[in-house]
């Protein structure tokens, strides 16, 4: 039930297995940027593409660290990683 509550509220899902992630959000916004992303790998390349793809004021919610230090881009041009 909670599974089919979620998908309602769900747009577009993005596998990133199968799916350049940058080029499909961009063309899935028309160029805006997703509103959220969440990123249970947490390594300094996931959460640095995450933040590429979001839209201006866009989520990303991180459920984990991998690493001993990951470098988190302040400012990071849309579309420009």
């Amino acid at each position: 039930m909670r599974n089919s509550n979620l998908q309602k509220n769900l747009e577009q899902t993005i596998l990133f297995e199968s799916e350049d992630i940058k080029s499909e959000a961009f063309k899935v916004t028309e160029g805006k940027g997703v509103n959220a992303v969440i990123d249970c790998v947490g390594a300094e390349e996931t959460i640095r593409n995450s933040v590429g793809i979001l839209s201006k004021g866009g989520v990303l919610v991180v459920v984990g660290l991998f690493g001993n230090q990951i470098r988190i881009p302040y400012l990071v041009r849309r579309g420009k990683l």
